[in-house]
C-alpha cells in the first residue's frame, strides 16, 4: 500500500479548512462574544411586544414608555382571547404609544414566574396585567382579571399613563 500523496494530503487539509471556516462562521452567528439580538414584535395598532422581562424595561427606558406587563398561557382560553381580540385592536391605537408590552408566560420561564410573584400580591389569575414605570419599578395599576372589552381596557391603560403623567 503506498502512503498517501502530497495532492492527497492538500484536499484532506482543504477539506479540514472549509469545516474550520463554517464553524467560525456559526460561531460568529450565533453570537459569541457580540452583542444579543433582542426581537420587537409590534401588534397593527403600534403596541411594541417583548417576551423577556429585562428586555421589555430596557426597551420601555430607551422609548420613555410605560411597561405593560401581561401574564399569560397559551393553555388559557380568557388568555387566548384576551391576546387576540383585545390586545390587537385598533381601539388602543391612541394608548399604544405609552406602553411596551413584556408579555410573560410563568409556568414556562422560571424567571418570569419571579415576576408574577414579585407583582402580584399573590393573586395567580390569568390574564394578569399590571403596569410598571420602568425607571423606578413601581407598580402603578393592575387589571381586575379577564375583561374582553376593549374601551375598558383602554380606559384602563389611559388611567394608568395619566397617574404616571404621560
Amino acid at each position: 500500500m503506498e502512503p498517501p500523496s502530497e495532492e492527497h494530503d492538500m484536499r484532506q487539509a482543504v477539506r479540514l479548512s472549509g469545516w474550520v471556516l463554517l464553524l467560525v462562521v456559526l460561531l460568529g452567528v450565533a453570537g459569541c462574544g457580540s452583542r444579543r439580538t433582542v426581537t420587537v414584535y409590534v401588534q397593527p395598532n403600534g403596541l411594541p411586544v417583548l417576551y423577556d422581562y429585562d428586555d421589555a424595561v430596557d426597551h420601555a427606558r430607551r422609548e420613555d414608555r410605560l411597561l405593560l406587563v401581561h401574564f399569560t398561557s397559551p393553555t388559557c382560553a380568557y388568555c387566548i382571547e384576551f391576546m387576540n381580540i383585545v390586545l390587537p385592536d385598533p381601539g388602543l391605537e391612541a394608548i399604544s404609544h405609552a406602553y411596551v408590552e413584556a408579555r410573560l408566560r410563568p409556568e414556562y420561564s422560571d424567571d418570569a414566574d419571579d415576576v408574577f410573584e414579585d407583582l402580584n400580591d399573590g393573586v395567580r389569575n390569568l390574564p394578569q396585567v399590571i403596569v410598571v414605570d420602568p425607571r423606578t419599578g413601581a407598580k402603578l395599576a393592575t387589571s381586575k382579571g379577564p375583561d374582553l372589552d376593549v374601551a375598558a381596557f383602554a380606559a384602563f391603560l389611559e388611567s394608568a399613563a395619566r397617574a404616571a403623567n404621560r
